[in-house]
């Protein structure tokens, strides 16, 4: 997506946003503005790869009713068994701790 913006027209839009939050809120008001355009990007490309599959299970369906129906499940089948392999593997990353969120050892006394 282009909107047509410019270096001189972001240059422009910095200062405005420098005199109008002033130094000391305008990083956090940058990070924010950062946060919301990365989730409207992630909800985009989900959105995206939902169409897309949507497309794929048309054209499959479109090949059952050309082809030979087993030959179509079959493929079916198949799709199907990569999507939950895909769907358990992003779900088995998501459940994995993080370094940061591990429990501390009984050891970090005083």
């Amino acid at each position: 997506m282009d909107f047509g913006i410019g270096f001189w027209e972001l240059c422009l839009t910095a200062l405005v946003a420098l005199i109008v939050l002033g130094p000391e809120k305008l990083p956090h008001a940058a990070r924010m503005v950062g946060l919301w355009l990365g989730k409207g990007r992630r909800m985009m490309a989900a959105v995206r790869a939902e169409v897309d599959r949507e497309l794929r299970i048309d054209e499959l369906k479109q090949n059952i009713m050309k082809h030979n129906p087993a030959e179509a499940l079959n493929e079916l089948a198949r799709d199907t068994r990569e999507e939950v392999r895909a769907a358990q593997s992003a779900a088995e990353a998501e459940a994995t701790p993080k370094p940061a969120d591990a429990p501390a050892s009984g050891n970090d006394k005083p």
